[in-house]
């Protein structure tokens, strides 16, 4: 009917179609066709003018239901330690505390491992934890099922203490820093969790020391 717009949706999910078992085979893309039909009936009568359109869109949401146990990601950043003395004078520091502040939206528990890097020579100078890596991140609360779904942020704040000024000499010729953190869904496997789009975190790394000055 000319001036007037139809608009239809179609819904394929795995009870109608095969796209949970197309999943398994890891899909990079996915491509679709789309074919129209006009005169149909063909005793109905239609009007293609130049202002007519067809427009097709697809959207897909795949839900991330499950858990995972001790998965590790790693990334590199940029790092400085940096203490100095405002007026210039030369300053040494006899100790420092790294502050580790997360505030956690997301249903997994996390750990980490913080290895300081000179990336002239590629060489691991020191590691902050030395016994084993340390819980910085408290899973977010989640909910009842059948959502799953977390309902209030955590806030954990980790103190990490250096106390040898050996240490923190090593540390500050690092220009590099290593982030190793280890992942697991909070309640452990089996337990499963869902993840949403609109899950976020904060977190920041900050360092207290004790400085000397060497004048």
């Amino acid at each position: 009917v000319p001036g007037q717009t139809a608009i239809t949706n179609y819904v394929y999910d795995k009870n109608n179609s095969n796209f949970d078992y197309a999943l398994t085979i890891l899909p990079r893309y996915v491509n679709y066709g789309v074919k129209a039909i006009i005169n149909n009936p063909p005793t109905i009568p239609n009007f293609v003018t130049d202002s007519s359109q067809l427009s097709v869109s697809v959207e897909i949401e795949l839900p991330l239901y499950g858990y995972v146990d001790n998965i590790v990601l790693m990334d590199t950043v940029p790092f400085e330690l940096g203490f100095g003395d405002p007026t210039g004078t030369d300053v040494e520091a006899e100790s420092a505390v790294f502050n580790v502040n997360i505030y956690n939206g997301f249903p997994v528990d996390v750990y980490i491992q913080l290895f300081f890097m000179d990336s002239t020579t590629m060489t691991i100078l020191d590691s902050l934890i030395y016994d084993t890596d340390k819980q910085v991140m408290n899973s977010g609360i989640v909910g009842p099922a059948p959502d799953l779904k977390v309902i209030q942020i955590t806030h954990k704040l980790t103190e990490i203490p250096v106390e040898d000024k050996n240490r923190l000499e090593i540390i500050g010729e690092a220009n590099q820093v290593i982030i190793q953190s280890r992942l697991i869904t909070t309640g452990g496997p089996p337990s499963m969790v869902k993840f949403y789009v609109d899950y976020l975190n904060e977190g920041e790394l900050a360092v207290r020391a004790k400085l000397k000055s060497t004048f």
